[in-house]
């Protein structure tokens, strides 16, 4: 599945995936398989729409606990 980061707290170390079909999706860090590449680049990543900036679409498998949607192995 494909998504765009929507939102992410940076000293938490989580944040939120919209995916395609517009469902929010909790990601911890430790989701994501270039961690280092993420954290280097969180501006190109991060979605904003008050400020214009590419994003760059992600790819994650979609899964799903008792606190809702998630995702794991996202990839760049």
């Amino acid at each position: 599945m494909k998504g765009i980061i929507i939102d992410y707290i940076e000293d938490k170390g989580f944040g939120f995936i919209m995916d395609e079909n517009q469902e929010k999706r909790f990601f911890h860090i430790s989701d994501i398989i270039e961690r280092k590449k993420f954290l280097d680049n969180i501006p190109n990543y991060y979605y904003t729409d008050w400020i214009e900036r590419t994003c760059y679409v992600v790819e994650f498998t979609p899964t799903e606990n008792h606190k809702g949607l998630n995702v794991s192995d996202v990839k760049f």
